[in-house]
C-alpha cells in the first residue's frame, strides 16, 4: 500500500517557517511529501533531510541543471504562475 502524497509549496504558504510546519504535520500523519522550494545550498537541504531522518523517511532531492540566463528566461515566459512568479519582474528573485 502507498502513502498518500502532499505538496508542501512556498509560493503558496509564503514561507520556509510555514513549509516547514506543514511538512512536519505531513509526515506524522504519514503521509508522502514534496517540497516544492528552491533549497539551492546544501544548507538550505540540510533542513530538509533532517525533518525527513527525524521521521524515519527517505528522501530524495531532484536537482535541475539549467543555467541562470535559462531560469530567467522561463520565469519571464511564465503565465498564470500560482505564486505570482512571472514576467520579467519574475527574474528579479531567481
Amino acid at each position: 500500500e502507498t502513502c498518500p502524497w502532499r505538496r508542501v509549496c512556498q509560493d503558496l504558504l509564503g514561507s520556509k517557517d510555514a513549509c516547514l510546519r506543514a511538512a512536519n504535520a505531513c509526515l506524522q500523519q504519514g503521509l508522502s511529501l514534496i517540497v516544492d522550494r528552491t533549497n539551492y545550498s546544501l544548507e538550505q537541504r540540510a533542513i530538509w533531510l533532517d525533518l525527513a531522518r527525524a521521521h524515519g523517511s527517505v528522501c530524495h532531492c531532484l536537482v535541475f541543471d539549467v543555467t541562470l540566463q535559462e531560469c530567467c528566461r522561463r520565469v519571464a515566459a511564465r503565465k498564470d504562475h500560482e505564486g505570482n512568479l512571472q514576467g520579467g519582474g519574475g527574474s528579479m528573485v531567481v
